[in-house]
């Protein structure tokens, strides 16, 4: 939800996972009894219409070659449920 809320506010946001556990505990000073997987990232782009320019082509795959249903190769078919 923050993520969403972020977007709809010209905020960008970008997750990432914690793997240097001491680093990150020494950068955030929280307590040692506490532990952190996940970080999120919120800031304003360095080029105002990073957020809604259009998708580049080839970018992404189209969703017919990703998503499966029930088994792999099987179209999906999201009307049809």
């Amino acid at each position: 939800n923050m993520v969403l809320v972020a977007w709809a506010r010209g905020i960008g946001s970008a997750p990432a996972t914690v793997y240097d556990h001491a680093l990150c505990r020494e950068i955030l000073a929280y307590p040692e009894e506490k532990h952190c997987e996940y970080l999120l990232n919120f800031g304003h782009p360095a080029a105002p219409g990073t957020l809604t320019r259009p998708l580049r082509a080839g970018g992404r795959l189209p969703l017919h070659e990703v998503v499966f249903s029930e088994r792999w190769g099987e179209a999906y078919h999201p009307l049809s449920r």
